[in-house]
């Protein structure tokens, strides 16, 4: 059986992009913030410009418009001639570079002209291909830390954990009051199970005293650590102030709306989440969409919001309103755009395997999220699912064999696994094994609380038994009547019926 995408606790960690998207999306833009004092440069990037005057080719123009973003100073005049060389190679260069030398220019970096895509098919080649190119640059450019935030994010994605946080703390040393460099790091390290770690960095650090972004982050990060944040009135006074932009607050308001909606002031959540959809971005938008399936607050039509890579928010809205093929659609582009995530990759797979009934296109999606997360048991217990339900069954018992001990895994996964296990069984033709193994699982599903374990592992079990013809078909309908009819749980409603049409060929005894 496979596993279930759930509604888990959402919060207002910051998405991770490639810097030129970020940039792209104007979440750089340090427009209304007001310094203690002039930040110390990142890194000196004269040898950019220098480089730039001598060689006038597109990746050096790259290398110092990246830079000028990320030390955050004014756009010089090279850069700016830089921007200019770039948009007349259009047609070489990729769209955020042209979107990073069109806001240097000086247009509006919140207008569509060329909006960022969700995320492009990242095979491994590409990859790899990434972290030769910037290991490159550090060998040029040592002091840079965006290369080293870079090369983070494509271990992340090739699931290498030590080596994607060693390369963000070399960031974090090299910039530690960098706005992109400190959301990034909270990403990663939230990622990888470390908030306690980046929390305890974020909070002493300056950025967090003045920029909304990073005050954001921390708030959402101590909350997900089941503290509160000390920084929640800082925040409320940025909010109240009007000296930003809303674009700058979208997601302080969201992030300070889950924590009152959790300690139950439903009001200002309410109007501090109205107040992120002003100008929203993303992320923001996700945990609309997200509070609002669990606690409705106010109607919301996520058409009337024309938001840049919002895969995330498209993919739930779906999913909340059953539009499976589009739930398919959306999530699939959201783990493009969020490589190195599994829930996108949960929730496609539950969507096609369980409710679309096209387990190939679960396979195709889990293989890649296998890349970030191997030996994940959720994800292999999936793409073993789909491929028998495909008769790849050789390919899925050497698959299962990588999951090992389950008995250390969380009770639902363990339901699962298990009840796979009888799948393989049964379609091997050990029906006994294969029973034995459904009935411990039905057993399992019946000690929680959710009825979804409850009742797929029975139905599942019906199905094998049907094709198998291994059980008497009147106690197998006997079985099936008890499954409710009124669970509104979609995958039971749909493999119930599954069930029922295929005892209806079956001739009685």
């Amino acid at each position: 059986m496979a596993e279930q995408f759930e509604q888990k606790e959402r919060r207002v960690i910051p998405n991770w992009r490639s810097f030129n998207v970020t940039a792209c999306l104007g979440e750089l833009d340090h427009s209304g913030l007001t310094f203690p004092s002039k930040p110390s440069e990142v890194f000196d990037i004269s040898d950019y410009t220098a480089i730039w005057r001598q060689n006038k080719r597109i990746s050096f123009a790259a290398d110092l418009i990246s830079a000028t973003f990320a030390n955050g100073d004014d756009f010089t005049d090279d850069a700016k001639d830089a921007a200019r060389f770039v948009i007349k190679q259009a047609e070489k260069c990729p769209p955020p570079l042209i979107r990073l030398a069109e806001i240097i220019i000086g247009k509006n970096p919140h207008d569509n002209t060329s909006p960022p895509q969700p995320g492009e098919d990242l095979s491994l080649s590409k990859v790899y291909k990434s972290i030769n190119v910037l290991r490159d640059r550090l060998r040029s450019f040592p002091q840079n830390p965006i290369p080293h935030v870079e090369l983070s994010r494509c271990y992340s994605i090739l699931g290498e954990k030590y080596k994607a946080i060693k390369n963000m703390k070399a960031a974090l040393y090299l910039s530690p009051e960098n706005r992109f460099i400190v959301r990034a790091a909270i990403r990663l390290f939230a990622h990888f199970g470390e908030p306690e770690y980046i929390h305890n960095i974020v909070k002493k650090s300056g950025i967090v005293r003045y920029d909304p972004w990073v005050i954001s982050s921390e708030i959402s990060l101590a909350d997900l650590l089941g503290k509160t944040s000390s920084f929640i009135k800082r925040g409320i006074q940025f909010i109240e102030s009007k000296k930003f932009d809303p674009y700058s607050l979208t997601e302080l308001c969201s992030s300070i709306a889950t924590v009152e909606l959790n300690a139950g002031n439903r009001k200002k959540a309410r109007k501090l989440l109205q107040s992120s959809l002003i100008a929203p971005n993303d992320n923001s938008l996700a945990q609309v969409e997200w509070i609002n399936n669990i606690d409705y607050l106010f109607d919301l039509d996520l058409k009337r919001y024309n938001v840049n890579c919002n895969s995330e928010a498209l993919a739930l809205n779906s999913y909340f309103e059953n539009k499976w093929n589009d739930a398919f659609f959306y999530s699939k582009n959201w783990a493009k755009d969020m490589p190195f995530t599994k829930r996108p990759v949960l929730m496609a797979s539950h969507v096609a395997i369980s409710l679309l009934n096209q387990p190939q296109l679960a396979i195709d999606i889990l293989k890649s999220g296998l890349v970030s997360h191997p030996g994940d048991p959720q994800l292999i217990n999936n793409l073993v699912y789909s491929l028998v339900l495909v008769n790849k069954l050789s390919q899925a018992e050497s698959l299962m064999e990588n999951v090992g001990d389950i008995s250390d895994l969380t009770n639902t996964t363990n339901i699962c696994l298990t009840a796979t296990s009888g799948l393989i069984a049964f379609r091997k033709g050990n029906f006994s094994m294969g029973k034995d193994l459904y009935l411990k699982a039905i057993e399992a599903g019946k000690l929680t609380n959710n009825p979804y374990y409850r009742w797929i592992p029975t139905l599942c079990f019906a199905r094998e038994a049907i094709l198998s013809k291994s059980e008497n078909a009147s106690e197998l309908l006997k079985i099936v009547d008890k499954v409710p009819n009124d669970l509104e749980i979609p995958s039971v409603t749909v493999l119930k019926k599954e069930v029922l049409d295929l005892l209806s060929f079956v001739k009685p005894a």
